[in-house]
């Protein structure tokens, strides 16, 4: 039997099979799973430290095309284990996975909860993106799902942040209104019409502390709304003496927060409620 499985602009494919898996100190025996035979792009999982990838994710996107129940489903099944996970990621050191806890040691605050508006990915009803408190000023339907539009959600699979064109458009005219004085806003270095342009150490001097805040307003699991803040150490991408923005437009979605927003915070998947949670980043490190 074959299986599939994307992401962004690499993939997967090959055999299943069946063995005694072990994650996170519980082992399922006679689990199913996949067997890479193929890979894009080429040899990604030849050498450590990556051996394979592992999905998250609702059951629903197991099947690609052909169905089975993922690990964390069968732990949660067969070990006893609150159907809850948490996570954090850093920049360069990798990050922690909680299974079935929440670690407060990680937390530098209190858990700001918005609910699960499908269980597929973890898509959330995110209303509106900002610049340093001023909305990029595109209807909140943009980056809901639809049949044509995966919606927002978080993702550790994918690096930067991508939005709708329309979103991605309106955020790099607000930029080039509000902050043309910084280097590579306004000659189109930086928001080129892929995203992700890069400028020199050199280029960017001490500017990086000037950039703004991006923030990103979500409905409160209760009442009201919260907002979480992403600094520009965070959305530029520092490597190989460059700042590279860590923002792009992509068709078919509302907006994927990948790991440079996901490592500002501790993130709940708690599945039970049907929630997402996040509080500010204190540390991730295993307690």
């Amino acid at each position: 039997v074959s299986t599939q499985s994307t992401g962004g602009s690499s993939g997967i494919s090959g055999t299943l099979g069946t063995d005694t898996v072990c994650f996170a100190g519980y082992c399922i025996p006679s689990h199913t799973f996949g067997l890479i035979e193929n890979e894009y792009p080429a040899a990604q999982f030849v050498s450590p430290p990556q051996d394979g990838i592992i999905g998250l994710a609702h059951e629903f996107n197991a099947c690609n095309p052909t169905c089975t129940t993922p690990i964390f489903d069968s732990i949660v099944q067969s070990k006893n284990v609150t159907n809850l996970f948490s996570l954090c990621l850093t920049p360069d050191s990798g990050g922690v996975l909680d299974i079935g806890m929440i670690d407060t040691n990680k937390m530098a605050g209190a858990i700001h909860w918005t609910p699960i508006s499908m269980k597929r990915w973890y898509n959330m009803q995110l209303l509106d993106i900002q610049v340093a408190g001023v909305s990029i000023g595109v209807p909140p339907f943009l980056y809901y799902t639809t049949n044509a539009v995966i919606g927002a959600f978080i993702d550790s699979g994918t690096s930067v942040i991508l939005t709708n064109p329309f979103a991605y458009s309106a955020l790099t005219d607000l930029f080039q209104k509000s902050y043309c004085n910084l280097p590579g806003v306004c000659n189109g270095v930086l928001f080129t019409p892929e995203g992700g342009g890069c400028i020199t150490e050199a280029q960017m001097g001490n500017n990086i502390t000037n950039f703004p805040n991006l923030e990103f307003v979500f409905p409160d699991w209760s009442s009201g709304t919260f907002t979480l803040v992403v600094p520009p150490t965070s959305y530029f991408i520092h490597a190989n003496k460059q700042y590279c923005l860590g923002l792009g437009p992509a068709s078919g979605i509302g907006t994927v927060l990948g790991d440079l927003f996901m490592q500002n915070f501790y993130i709940v998947h708690d599945r039970v409620n049907s929630r997402i949670g996040f509080s500010v980043l204190k540390s991730c490190t295993i307690s």
